[in-house]
C-alpha cells in the first residue's frame, strides 16, 4: 500500500504598523515583501501580513500595535520611533523588527547596537547624520540664502536628533535656522506661507511620515527646498539627500 505524506507549511504572520497612510508607503512596503520572497516568504504562502497604518494620526498607534498583539502576529514591523515605542508597550514577547532613521540606542529603543536587548532589533540607517551634509548642499545650490525654514513634526520625537544637528550646521554655514513645529500635515500649508512672509528663501523637510501628498503640491508654489525622502514631491525639491528608506526596510 502507497502512503502519501503530506507536509503541513507553517505560514508566518507579520504585522506592519505605521503612521503613515498606506498609499503614501506603498512603494516602502512592496520592497519589504519583495524581500521577503527572494528569501523564501511568498505572501499567501509562507506568510500573511496584517498592516495597521494610523493615517497621520500618533495617538491611533497603541490601539492598533495591541490589536496586531491580540491577532497574535509572529513578528511586528514597526516604522517609526513612534509605532515602536507602541508596540513595545503592547508586547514583550512578540519579536519588533524596525528599519529606523534615528539612533535607536539614543532614543531609547535598545539598549545598544551589540546587543539590542529585549524583544527589539533592526535597521538604523542614521539619516540624522546626513544633517550637515543636506544644509551645506543646500548653500552650494543658493549661496544667497540666508534663512531658511525647517518643518518639524511635534509627534515624531526622533526628530529631535536631526533638528540639534541641523542647528549646529546652521551655525557653522552663517543661515538662520526658521523653526516650525506642526501637529499634523493640515497645518503644512500655513507654515510655507509664514516661511516665506518671515523672508525664508529655502525650506529643508525632515525625514517624518508626515510629508504626504501636500508637499508636493505646494512645494514650487512657495519655496525651494531639499527633501531627505525620493517620491516625496521630488518634482519641486532642488535636491533630495538620503538613505535608502527601501533598501532599510527590505534589509529588516
Amino acid at each position: 500500500m502507497n502512503i502519501t505524506e503530506t507536509q503541513t507549511t507553517t505560514i508566518n504572520h507579520v504585522g506592519i504598523l505605521s503612521p503613515m497612510d498606506a498609499n503614501g508607503e506603498k512603494d516602502v512596503w512592496d520592497a519589504f515583501k519583495h524581500g521577503l520572497a527572494e528569501l523564501g516568504y511568498s505572501e499567501g504562502k509562507e506568510v500573511t501580513f496584517s498592516s495597521r497604518f494610523a493615517e497621520g494620526t500618533y495617538d491611533r498607534l497603541p490601539a492598533f500595535a495591541a490589536d496586531l498583539v491580540q491577532l497574535g502576529v509572529d513578528v511586528i514591523v514597526a516604522a517609526t520611533p513612534p509605532a515602536i515605542k507602541a508596540a513595545k508597550s503592547a508586547t514583550s514577547t512578540i519579536p519588533i523588527v524596525f528599519p529606523v532613521g534615528s539612533d535607536p540606542v539614543e532614543l531609547g529603543l535598545v539598549s545598544s547596537y551589540d546587543r539590542p536587548g529585549g524583544n527589539v532589533t533592526g535597521v538604523a540607517t542614521m539619516s540624522w547624520k546626513l544633517s550637515h551634509p543636506r544644509l551645506a548642499l543646500l548653500k552650494d545650490l543658493m549661496p544667497t540664502a540666508r534663512k531658511v525654514a525647517l518643518i518639524r513634526h511635534s509627534a515624531n520625537v526622533a526628530l529631535d536628533l536631526q533638528v540639534r544637528e541641523t542647528r549646529a550646521a546652521s551655525s557653522k554655514l552663517g543661515i538662520d535656522l526658521l523653526m516650525f513645529e506642526l501637529g499634523g500635515a493640515q497645518e503644512l500649508e500655513g507654515a510655507f506661507s509664514a516661511a516665506k512672509q518671515q523672508g525664508a528663501s529655502a525650506m529643508m523637510a525632515l525625514s517624518d511620515p508626515m510629508r504626504t501628498e501636500r508637499l508636493s503640491a505646494m512645494g514650487c508654489s512657495h519655496l525651494a527646498w531639499i527633501h531627505p525622502l525620493a517620491g516625496c514631491g521630488s518634482a519641486a525639491a532642488i535636491a533630495i539627500v538620503r538613505s535608502d528608506t527601501c533598501l532599510g526596510k527590505r534589509r529588516c
